[in-house]
């Protein structure tokens, strides 16, 4: 049966792409409407590159290379086919090779560069898919992929820093989490048997460090589950429940570190697509209908496409950003400048230009927040584990002999 890749706005007004296994398209299409989906576009999949597709994903460093491979060949003056099949001719074989091979196939049978990249499926993140669109639209496909290069760069390298700055200290914390369980399961069973063995009956002190062991093994258990269950209901609601979903979005967006990391990403998106399309001579209503494909946040999805409503109306854009409190003052701010300046264009710039700054500023405060923070967590387990567990243990021993 032929897949379909179907890409809907659904009940919520929000764009969703999934995938589909049908007779027809005219069914496809008939499903949707039934189920309350808004189709936009319907494109048939092969089914062996889908399998294909669906055993290997293109990572994140493979990702990385493909997009600076691209931006250095047009930027270099080359155009998107001769591009293609000059990284074909380097990667011979691999997720990049496999990439390519099908965009230069989907190009030669007519497809535009967009369709070739939305017909590629899961191996193209939303992002790089939005973006070749509208860098495809406004005839500028290198600066998109410039700034996607960019982006994903400076995402990796702020991963990076956070992973080496927590490998010591989880090391740390896995060595300590062994030493208890090794404590729990072998040393504190044994022990107990010895004084039973001596007929001296078990010491208060050591039933107390028994029932602190028997409490911790618990309380573990207890968190982890909670942390599985509530991810799991977490996950279903985003995916089912459009407005749980966009409250559990702007929870997170609330978060002190890593929401505010998230919204000025977001934010730096719209404002960089947005900034590219009005260059190009798109109206804001078009360029805010574009631009709201590249936020994956579902509670900033909805602010734009109410903030696009009231444009619509006749509403002033910097307005219709002030009133929606889920995006930075400073988009309002710039923007009515630019109003007023009669150059809304120049305020864009700024606004790109301070997110930018912005997302290494805090990338910096993260790593300046956790390596201490994890250390000292650790320090504390491990004087919990010396004082409630190896000095018990000690005084028994010595007690004994």
């Amino acid at each position: 049966m032929p897949i379909y890749l179907c890409k809907v706005i659904d009940k919520s007004e929000m764009v969703r792409e999934f995938v589909r296994d049908a007779t027809s398209e005219e069914e496809i299409v008939r499903e949707l409407i039934i189920n309350g989906f808004n189709p936009i576009a319907i494109t048939k999949i092969d089914k062996e590159r889908f399998k294909l597709q669906k055993k290997k994903r293109i990572s994140k460093n493979e990702l990385i290379e493909f997009i600076d491979s691209v931006n250095l060949l047009l930027s270099s003056g080359l155009n998107i086919k001769s591009t293609l099949e000059i990284i074909q001719t380097i990667h011979l074989k691999g997720p990049i090779n496999r990439i390519t091979v099908h965009l230069l196939e989907e190009i030669k049978k007519g497809s535009s560069i967009h369709e070739a990249f939305e017909k590629a499926g899961g191996n193209i993140p939303t992002i790089l898919k939005s973006f070749v669109k509208i860098g495809e639209q406004v005839g500028s496909l290198g600066e998109s992929f410039g700034y996607l290069s960019n982006y994903l760069k400076k995402e990796k390298q702020m991963r990076n820093k956070i992973i080496n700055s927590l490998i010591y200290p989880a090391f740390v914390l896995g060595v300590a989490l062994i030493g208890i369980i090794v404590i729990s399961a072998f040393i504190l069973p044994g022990m107990k048997d010895v004084f039973i063995s001596m007929g001296t009956g078990i010491p208060s002190g050591f039933k107390t460090t028994i029932k602190v062991a028997d409490i911790v093994f618990f309380i573990s258990l207890l968190i982890s589950a909670i942390l599985g269950i509530s991810f799991i209901i977490i996950h279903f609601f985003i995916k089912k429940v459009g407005i749980i979903a966009e409250t559990i979005d702007l929870f997170f967006l609330k978060l002190p570190v890593f929401g505010k990391m998230k919204s000025f990403r977001e934010n730096l998106n719209l404002i960089f697509a947005m900034d590219l399309l009005v260059k190009s001579g798109y109206n804001i209503e078009d360029a805010l209908f574009e631009t709201e494909s590249l936020i994956s946040s579902i509670a900033l999805r909805k602010a734009i496409s109410r903030v696009r409503n009231r444009i619509i109306k006749g509403g002033s854009l910097s307005v219709a950003f002030l009133e929606e409190s889920i995006f930075s003052d400073k988009i309002g701010k710039w923007i009515a400048i630019g109003e007023k300046t009669g150059s809304i264009k120049e305020g864009l710039s700024q606004l790109s230009n301070y997110f930018q700054k912005e997302m290494e500023n805090w990338t910096l405060r993260i790593l300046n927040i956790i390596e201490p923070a994890i250390i000292l967590i650790i320090g504390i387990i491990v004087f919990l584990i010396i004082l409630f567990f190896i000095m018990p243990i000690f005084s028994l021993y010595q007690s004994i002999f």
